[in-house]
């Protein structure tokens, strides 16, 4: 088990994470890759995850540089499970050519539960609206995630003005 990650406090919190979840559970981070945000060639990383045989790495990555370790991973047929930390994923990636190795090596670990889940209300009723309101929309994860902000800034501003206070 390894780790890829951002040099920066994102990357940190995610490790931070990961290291919880070792100790928790009793199994060792064999290597541990970073990178700074906007790195144009990750072959040195893949190079020493490959290296250190690595059959699964969790990445706390954004998408833009996501899709580059992927692809460099791809190409050096570099194949561990790979988990992604939101919001490492984003739905374009799936109409890439990385498409087949993603389905074949991805998953992406965030927070709440599937889509469409009908046993949270919360997720239903999202699910029911949506339909409604926008039936062309595909699950996707950043959907939920605005959804779930209108409804707090929703709220907040209908209490705001029950209390007359704006």
């Amino acid at each position: 088990i390894c780790t890829m990650i951002q040099d920066d406090v994102y990357g940190e919190a995610g490790q931070q994470g990961i290291d919880f979840a070792a100790e928790k559970y009793g199994f060792t981070v064999a290597n541990t890759q970073k990178f700074k945000v906007g790195t144009e060639n990750y072959a040195g990383q893949i190079g020493a995850l490959a290296g250190a045989k690595c059959q699964m790495v969790f990445l706390v990555a954004t998408p833009s540089d996501a899709a580059k370790i992927w692809g460099t991973a791809a190409q050096a047929r570099f194949a561990p499970q790979w988990f992604g930390q939101s919001p490492s994923y984003i739905g374009a990636l799936i109409k890439t050519p990385l498409a087949p190795y993603l389905q074949a090596h991805f998953l992406l670990t965030s927070e709440g539960t599937e889509w469409n889940d009908r046993s949270v209300k919360g997720m239903a009723d999202m699910v029911d609206r949506q339909k409604k309101y926008i039936p062309a929309q595909a699950p996707d994860y950043y959907f939920g995630f605005g959804y779930l902000q209108a409804r707090a800034v929703t709220d907040l501003l209908e209490k705001a003005v029950e209390l007359g206070d704006l």
